[in-house]
């Protein structure tokens, strides 16, 4: 009985996320210590980082 009840839980959030990812995903991304925190994730893989900084600083800056 706990499994289906689990297994409903899960497929109803499933659900709710694929149906309203793009809301959620604004709602998210406009609480700025989540926009922060993922702009530092961001910066920490190379080829991400590299373009953010081209945007930013003259290329012959970044490194």
């Amino acid at each position: 009985m706990r499994m289906i009840v689990w297994l409903f839980m899960l497929i109803t959030v499933l659900y709710a996320v694929s149906k309203y990812k793009y809301k959620l995903l604004n709602a998210l991304f406009t609480i700025e210590a989540v926009r922060k925190m993922a702009v530092r994730w961001s910066m920490e893989i190379p080829l991400v980082r590299e373009r953010i900084l081209s945007q930013v600083v003259p290329s012959s800056l970044v490194k």
